[in-house]
């Protein structure tokens, strides 16, 4: 039996409310989602637009009247709203993993070349970052878009409301252990691989520099240094960025288990 709008009852639109909360959440966590670049009142609609499309799935896991009589009391329709918000924005954090692992491994190849130096405005994270950090933030953001990432989030955020059916409150120690701990520890692992083999390259040219420096002392290696690091380190991207696709696919299916293993956490508590 389909729910057409406007909502006859009091209690669907407090359900529709707190379903465009946890949108709003997703929307300003998630990748592509969370884009600075687009307009405010365009995320809002969005938003909106999204709450629209799973108000009927969320519906259909919310026990009868359960919600009313929840929302009649103050300070249990904040901790709704506050909960709601949280658990899309969670999600959307936990999607986001991978693309700021792209992000730490473009500044941590950066900082070896000596481009961080060089550091100028991002549009889009609205913070100061090396030329390299921006193109693998873009390099990873249009593989998420490429690899069907997008199609994850929503699926997981439609999936969520069985897990944790509105108006609950799921997230608990074991919610935050989970995001410090193993999302945490992803975000290095992913960043430290996709910056290895380009790192590996520079500390062959750093030992062949330093060879070079003890053969030929007469040589200034440190005024020549520079550009060699930044020839070869620019070289060595230009041979891994194809393989860091594949290296982002797997990144993809272990976010795609992380975001179910938070679901089954939410279910269980």
């Amino acid at each position: 039996m389909g729910i057409e709008l406007p909502f006859t009852t009091l209690e669907m639109t407090g359900a529709f409310l707190l379903v465009f909360f946890r949108m709003t959440g997703l929307v300003i966590a998630a990748p592509l989602f969370s884009n600075q670049s687009f307009p405010m009142t365009l995320r809002v609609w969005f938003a909106f637009m999204l709450a629209a499309v799973m108000f009927p799935i969320a519906w259909n896991y919310l026990p009868s009247g359960a919600l009313l009589a929840k929302l009649q009391h103050p300070w249990l329709s904040i901790l709704a709203v506050g909960g709601e918000f949280a658990i899309g924005w969670i999600i959307g954090w936990a999607a986001s993993v991978m693309i700021w692992a792209a992000q730490l491994a473009g500044h941590l190849v950066g900082q070896e070349i000596g481009m961080s130096i060089g550091e100028v405005f991002d549009p889009i994270s609205q913070t100061q970052s090396s030329a390299l950090s921006q193109l693998f933030f873009t390099f990873a953001l249009l593989l998420f878009v490429i690899l069907g990432g997008h199609h994850l989030v929503v699926m997981s955020v439609s999936q969520s409301f069985e897990a944790a059916p509105i108006g609950t409150f799921p997230i608990g120690a074991g919610t935050g252990k989970f995001l410090a701990q193993e999302l945490g520890s992803d975000l290095w692992v992913m960043g430290v691989k996709t910056a290895l083999p380009t790192m590996f390259a520079l500390i062959f040219v750093t030992v062949a520099m330093a060879i070079l420096a003890r053969t030929v002392p007469e040589m200034n290696i440190f005024m020549i240094g520079f550009t060699l690091r930044i020839i070869f380190g620019l070289l060595a991207l230009i041979v891994v960025l194809p393989f860091v696709a594949d290296l982002f696919q797997s990144f993809l299916v272990n976010t795609q288990l992380n975001l179910e293993r938070l679901l089954e956490m939410w279910e269980g508590g």
